[in-house]
């Protein structure tokens, strides 16, 4: 397993028997990559669409990896091929975000970085509504 502290202590046997036990000497297991992020959903909590104003508040969700291999640092969320943000607490799996253009697919990517790695990409997208207002006709 990578990232596994394992403890041994070595003792002798002879024809007379067996000895003292060493003092413990701690290994620890090398790194790896760490899991992806799993289950990333993005769901639509707030729509502001007016003559003047298109925003869509969207909720991006997702569950922490399986195992980090490694000492985690942060996710790394990137949105819209410009914006990154970090999220350094392992167990915040929640980030809010305002979208503003309409007719458009942002494309959401994370990473999980870990002291020494990064683990592959999750991608997830939204196509945002034309933004086209609706009319009323009147008399």
């Amino acid at each position: 397993m990578p990232n596994l502290d394992y403890t041994m202590k070595i003792r002798a046997q002879t024809a007379v028997g067996l000895g003292r036990y060493s003092r413990p000497k701690i290994i620890t297991t090398n790194a790896k990559a760490s899991d992806p992020v799993r289950e990333m959903e993005i769901a639509i909590t707030e729509a502001i669409i007016s003559n003047e104003t298109y925003k869509l508040k969207v909720q991006l969700a997702f569950k922490e990896p399986c195992n980090t291999n490694g000492p985690f640092e942060y996710y790394s969320i990137k949105y819209d091929d410009e914006f990154t943000y970090q999220i350094r607490d392992h167990y915040l799996t929640l980030k809010e975000f305002t979208l503003s253009r309409p007719d458009y697919n942002y494309i959401f990517e994370i990473r999980v970085k870990t002291e020494s790695f990064e683990s592959s990409i999750t991608r997830k997208s939204i196509l945002t509504d034309a933004g086209v207002p609706l009319c009323t006709l009147t008399k």
